[in-house]
């Protein structure tokens, strides 16, 4: 039937291959490689996929012959990229952090099973020993048994992760969690991330609760000021930023990069859009905000902000059920339809464009009788918000967005909303596509971000 479907491949002598997805209409066809398993044998002797050497142990286990060495150590934190305080007794690595202990066997198991030397019922479990000048020297024992935790937050509703996997959200039983120590982490909107700590001790279900601290966090779905005081207001499943991005707002991103300013786009004043900005600048931008507000812990991992595609502008001004496949075949002027509604030329307090003040810039090219107030671009928010919110969908700067005007074969992206230097009926038109250069620069490109939920499940 078509739908979800989950499937067990078993062949003897190998691992079983789990097969998780959606079966379409018609054929379709899945590969699958099973690996060989070279599980250890109860009662015998085994080596593990580094070289380790492991001798059985009652009841139906396997213990490692000698300490962990500082060269396998070693290789741990060079792969895991972590750093832990660790020193060496005749080539045996001594650590003193209990946790670190963990994180080293989860990382062998893993390597292990990728390997087929375990199969998804085996994993490493650390045991101290008690040598003679190497009180924190170890060894691996190899164990089988799991256990289960009933975990729930207060308030529920928390995503739970471990290691970077998605594993539900609280309150949720976590079934065939290996025994020992534990670490999850809870995002919860609005809220600290939480850190869960603790032991699984025995085969039973351990229940925990842990309680959650209000913060500054994003929370979608609500309008939301971000750290560098932008209000991002709903718009769909969107969070939009409220005006242009202002020039304060970009030369804090180009100080911190390291990058040249330029002194004659500090003129206008800092509330001003930042304009003459290319697409890869503003690009850049949205990746160098993601970045900062995820290690302030303002948004999680799985959000991220960027320029909005070509539809989801469209939807800020009010346009819905366009057709076409690229925003060159959508392109179009209707006209009636523009920004702040169906009149031309457009009625006070519309926008910043080519008005009457701007004629000592572009001549004779300008929307007669119209008056802003301003020759080139204004501060930001000058003039009315869009139902939704909005500021500045027409005029004062044209703004980036996502996709190329066509297959970005002909180097081509997209700006809209028109600027302060645009005059033209058909150019204002709510639905109106420009097509420029992607490296264009030119002192009316700005742009506005928008921040997204790019799925939990990481």
């Amino acid at each position: 039937p078509v739908g979800p479907v989950e499937l067990v491949l078993k062949r003897e002598g190998y691992h079983d291959y789990l097969f998780k997805g959606e079966v379409k209409e018609g054929v379709q066809v899945v590969s699958a490689v099973l690996l060989p398993d070279r599980g250890p044998i109860s009662g015998q002797a085994w080596v593990n996929s580094l070289g380790m050497e492991f001798r059985p142990v009652p009841i139906d286990r396997h213990e490692s012959i000698g300490e962990v060495t500082v060269a396998l150590f070693d290789r741990f934190l060079e792969e895991s990229q972590l750093e832990i305080p660790r020193a060496g007794v005749n080539g045996v690595v001594q650590v003193s952090e209990d946790r670190a202990l963990w994180q080293f066997c989860d990382w062998l198991t893993r390597q292990d099973r990728h390997s087929g030397h375990l199969g998804n019922r085996h994993y490493y479990r650390p045991f101290r020993t008690d040598t003679s000048g190497r009180k924190n020297s170890f060894v691996l024992t190899l164990e089988h048994e799991f256990g289960a935790l009933a975990l729930n937050s207060m308030p529920d509703g928390a995503t739970v992760y471990r290691d970077g996997t998605y594993l539900g959200e609280t309150p949720v039983v976590l079934d065939d969690l290996r025994l020992g120590a534990f670490e999850l982490e809870l995002y919860l909107e609005g809220h600290e991330v939480a850190i869960a700590m603790g032991e699984l001790a025995g085969r039973g279900v351990q229940d925990l609760v842990v309680t959650l601290e209000p913060d500054a966090s994003v929370v979608f779905g609500n309008r939301w000021t971000n750290s560098q005081q932008m209000d991002l207001l709903p718009v769909g499943g969107l969070l939009a930023a409220k005006t242009e991005t202002p020039l304060r707002a970009f030369l804090e991103y180009r100080a911190d990069q390291g990058l040249v300013l330029d002194p004659a786009s500090v003129a206008t004043g800092l509330n001003y859009p930042a304009a003459g900005v290319g697409f890869a600048e503003a690009v850049a931008f949205c990746e160098w905000l993601t970045v900062r507000e995820r290690k302030a812990n303002l948004i999680r991992p799985w959000q991220r902000y960027r320029l909005p595609t070509d539809l989801e502008w469209s939807s800020m001004v009010g346009l819905s059920g366009e057709m076409g496949a690229n925003p060159a075949q959508r392109s179009r002027s209707d006209a009636n339809r523009f920004p702040w509604g169906a009149d031309w030329p457009p009625p006070p307090g519309a926008g910043n464009f080519a008005d009457v003040s701007a004629g000592g810039f572009l001549g004779g090219n300008i929307i007669e009788g119209y008056t802003d107030g301003f020759e080139t671009t204004a501060p930001v928010g000058s003039f009315g918000a869009s139902s939704l919110g909005l500021h500045d969908l027409a005029g004062n700067v044209w703004e980036w967005v996502q996709d190329p005007y066509t297959d970005g074969g002909d180097g081509l992206q997209v700006v809209r909303g028109g600027g302060w230097n645009s005059a033209e009926r058909e150019v204002l038109g709510a639905g109106y596509r420009n097509p420029v250069p992607a490296d264009s620069k030119e002192g009316f490109y700005g742009f506005r971000y928008v921040l997204e939920e790019v799925g939990k499940d990481r």
